[in-house]
């Protein structure tokens, strides 16, 4: 079984921002993957605290990341710039659709789609 519509004609919100920040982690991982420079490129770095019931907090100076900042970046650059990824690499994307069954077979072979030698 492979991908098909959950509901014709009707696709997922795609373009419309929802959030902006990308934490200390996700730029760990977009480092990691050779993405992060397209983001940093785009987006504006921050080194806030938290706000949270009226208490001010300051931003941990003590993180043991070397991004230790909050990357501002609209959610629609962001899936922009996947999405440019992803089709790079050869990926097909299918907006709208549902997962609706995967094999092992095609399991087993996610490691080397993905780069890792397949054990």
């Amino acid at each position: 079984m492979g991908p098909r519509s959950r509901n014709p004609g009707v696709g997922p919100v795609v373009g419309r921002s929802h959030t902006r920040g990308r934490h200390a982690r996700s730029a760990e991982i977009m480092d990691q993957r050779g993405l992060l420079d397209r983001f940093l490129a785009l987006g504006e770095q921050f080194a806030v605290g938290g706000f949270f019931a009226g208490l001010g907090k300051a931003w941990p100076t003590q993180l043991d990341t070397a991004h230790s900042y909050v990357l501002a970046i609209p959610q629609a650059l962001t899936e922009r710039l996947l999405t440019e990824h992803a089709t790079e690499l050869g990926a097909e994307i299918r907006r709208g659709r549902e997962l609706v069954g995967l094999s092992q077979e095609l399991l087993s072979q996610l490691p080397t789609w993905f780069g890792a030698p397949a054990s």
